[in-house]
């Protein structure tokens, strides 16, 4: 029962920190909603901004998918789901260059580690803790979801 009390802790944990970090801005105009939201489209700018800026918002999904997943029998996929997550949000902070923000396609802001990323990273730590967390079973009468 412990494990999954921890679990639960650390999924609240990784929640609260994600939600945070859509508060502050991650580059100049942009918060984290609109991160979240557009960040997509940055992989059409491959070429100007290269393959870690381009694929830094498809840890996001990993994430959701990751925190989906924790109590169910297919834990290999959500630690896999989670180190995804974490490879990808590292390798943009570690070797990320610049980010296009505007229409006209120019590379208008360095990545740095603001505190929208360094939240949002840790989120995935969290959330990556949380899925390497052995499951214990658990009768169906104790379930209090």
């Amino acid at each position: 029962m412990r494990s999954i009390f921890n679990r639960s802790a650390l999924l609240i944990l990784s929640m609260a920190l994600f939600a945070a970090s859509m508060f502050f801005e991650v580059c100049r105009g942009w918060t984290g909603w609109g991160v979240l939201l557009m960040g997509w489209v940055e992989i059409a700018e491959w070429d100007q901004v290269g393959p870690f800026v381009a694929c830094a918002w498809f840890a996001n999904p990993l994430l959701f998918t990751t925190w989906l997943l924790r109590y169910s029998k297919r834990q290999v996929a959500a630690r896999i789901c989670a180190v995804g997550a974490l490879l990808i949000s590292a390798s943009y902070l570690l070797f990320g260059v610049s980010v296009v923000t505007d229409e006209a396609g120019q590379n208008s802001h360095a990545v740095t580690l603001n505190l929208a990323a360094a939240f949002w990273l840790a989120s995935i730590l969290v959330a990556t803790s949380m899925a390497f967390l052995p499951i214990e079973e658990v009768d169906p009468a104790d379930r209090w979801f």
